[in-house]
């Protein structure tokens, strides 16, 4: 470096420390790289106007480094490019019971899994480890494997309640051979999570007979849903739909002595008549919701 510019740098530091060098024979001054403020000359060659760092080679004026408050190829407006994750975040699910089922209620987004999260939906009770949609539904009046249906048929549950126990596509049958009232057999279908049976048609007539249904338990055949106790001759299921598909016996129903306002049905052959609506077996039904 020339003269000069070494004394043009001992001045700046100088102006810069309030104090001339010498002021004080005990003080000592370290020089360093001369700070630069908004509208400093950071010429490298002060004898030339056309030396600059802010010249490129085509000459042009533009800056040869990204402006600091500048936007970046990444759209910040720091000059810090964005944090890249590397992943694609994905919803878990809160499985609170342990079960390995998550609840579809609870969905958190996150790269990894969080604690007590899994990437299953399907629980049907997360509070209760017991029912979860790949357990085998036993006898406790709950619906163990998250179909909709309680206690029916499973490896793990052939009778259940004192009934027999059977499925059909979505639809679940109870056979109960213990006789009651037609209103407790309601009531011991509703353990079930449906009601007395209602016989659709022929094919659903056909499975019930030809599944292997127990003796009943007291007089007669097995309780059904079908009844005309709100008005004589008009019979409807449990549910208020009318009666379409019948199998009455020869000369049924004939409310015999004014009272037979119920019907049980005969499970060999599948031949139904009206019956009073005391002590009967009962045949129950649930389908899936």
């Amino acid at each position: 470096m020339e003269g000069g510019g070494i004394r043009a740098t001992i001045a700046a530091v100088a102006a810069l420390t309030g104090c001339a060098i010498g002021d004080d024979p005990d003080s000592s001054v370290t020089l360093g790289p001369p700070l630069l403020e908004t509208g400093a000359d950071d010429d490298d060659d002060d004898s030339s106007d056309t030396a600059s760092n802010e010249t490129t080679e085509g000459g042009e004026g533009t800056s040869s480094a990204a402006d600091s408050t500048g936007s970046t190829s990444g759209g910040s407006t720091s000059g810090i490019p964005p944090l890249d994750t590397g992943c694609d975040e994905v919803f878990w699910y809160l499985d609170a019971d342990g079960d390995g089922h998550g609840d579809p209620e609870s969905p958190m987004l996150a790269c990894d899994a969080p604690p007590n999260h899994v990437d299953s939906l399907d629980d049907c009770d997360d509070d209760d480890p017991s029912n979860a949609p790949s357990f085998d539904e036993t006898c406790d009046g709950q619906d163990n494997d998250c179909d909709a249906l309680v206690d029916e048929l499973s490896p793990m549950n052939a009778t259940c309640n004192g009934c027999t126990l059977a499925m059909d596509g979505d639809r679940a049958y109870a056979f109960c051979p213990p006789p009651t009232d037609f209103d407790g057999a309601r009531t011991g279908c509703m353990a079930f999570g449906g009601d007395l049976v209602k016989i659709d048609d022929a094919a659903e007539l056909g499975f019930i007979t030809g599944s292997d249904v127990p003796a009943s338990g007291g007089v007669g055949g097995y309780f059904i849903g079908a009844n005309d106790r709100d008005a004589e001759g008009q019979f409807v299921w449990t549910d208020g739909s009318p009666v379409v598909f019948t199998n009455w016996a020869a000369g049924e129903p004939n409310d015999a002595g004014g009272a037979e306002d119920c019907t049980e049905m005969n499970v060999d052959s599948g031949i139904w008549n009206d019956v009073g609506c005391d002590a009967r077996a009962f045949i129950c039904e649930a389908s899936v919701r």
